[in-house]
């Protein structure tokens, strides 16, 4: 989904101390992928508190307090989770569930008046459905309490989901979801988690997909922090492990390239990081360094790429 809602809450989702899990109970059977921001572990994180000591973080609740203002969510608190899921992969094909604490009537005021929108019943649900306008797109929105709001742009995905949370239909769940096994056993310290069960091929493929993607089915990553380390792990089942073999090949030629032409020692550090290893049709990259050098490191690396942004601006 590319609405400027969605980016808000993705852009919210990595500042709340609150804890969630995924779902999977509120999850239609017939999804092919899902991500899971869990907001509440990012309350305990070393990096969390190193952002908190940043001059910078007391511009971001002067930002959070002007939302809070026209929306009465008191963020980053009253976030507590984001999970998105779709059951196919065309564009603009997915379900938002945010959990939180939302003030609906405010919230209805600051964003309803502001679009034209309509309301309709599903069962004991109102949905609300703002239609297309210049500036907003058409989307739907449900507030099954003031706790729990569902965001999409498909009356049907929005009508299953709600089948499955008023459990009208067999909801995934760890003994017969494929998506919930992937996402059983998620290691300590897990803050962000998605899972792909079946790789779009041919025209149902994403633009802009490389090629090399075409020989991956299955796909699973995980990235959060556990005792001072940031971690991430991405495992792909490929079709074949010849193929798996290759990639990996492949990817720490790309790696092998970056060490070499990296302008900066911490980037450098960043990369030497990371590993990218094939175990029989198994594609895995693991990465893991500590805390606080990741946050002081990408800082330095982030300030570096807006230099040579800046630079090239200049040069046209």
């Amino acid at each position: 989904m590319k609405t400027k809602l969605l980016c808000m809450l993705l852009l919210l989702g990595f500042c709340s101390p609150l804890l969630a899990t995924v779902p999977l109970n509120e999850i239609p059977q017939d999804t092919k992928w899902i991500a899971h921001i869990d907001i509440g572990a990012i309350g305990n994180t070393e990096m969390y508190r190193i952002c908190q000591n940043d001059a910078k973080y007391a511009d971001f609740l002067r930002a959070m307090d002007k939302i809070n203002d026209k929306t009465g969510l008191n963020l980053p608190e009253d976030l507590q989770s984001i999970t998105i899921f779709g059951d196919n992969f065309q564009e603009e094909r997915g379900m938002i569930i945010a959990r939180g604490f939302f003030d609906v009537d405010k919230i209805g005021d600051a964003v309803m008046d502001k679009v034209a929108w309509t309301e309709s019943y599903y069962g004991r649900h109102t949905i609300y459905n703002c239609t297309e306008q210049a500036k907003y797109k058409a989307f739907l929105v449900c507030y099954i309490s003031q706790e729990y709001m569902l965001v999409t742009k498909q009356k049907d995905l929005m009508e299953k989901t709600l089948d499955v949370i008023d459990r009208k239909r067999n909801a995934k769940n760890a003994t017969n979801s494929e998506i919930a096994n992937n996402l059983a056993n998620l290691p300590a310290g897990t803050i962000f988690t998605a899972a792909v069960t079946e790789m779009p091929k041919g025209k149902s493929r994403p633009q802009g997909q490389p090629n090399m993607m075409q020989n991956v089915n299955k796909m699973t990553v995980v990235a959060g922090e556990s005792n001072g380390k940031v971690f991430m792990k991405m495992e792909a089942i490929c079709n074949t492990a010849e193929n798996a073999a290759n990639m990996a090949q492949m990817g720490n030629g790309i790696l092998a390239m970056a060490k070499m032409y990296a302008p900066l020692p911490e980037a450098q550090d960043l990369l030497n990081a990371m590993t990218i290893t094939a175990d029989g049709d198994r594609l895995i990259c693991n990465f893991s360094f500590d805390s606080d050098k990741f946050i002081a490191n990408m800082k330095v690396v982030g300030e570096k790429a807006r230099q040579m942004k800046s630079a090239g601006r200049a040069r046209r």
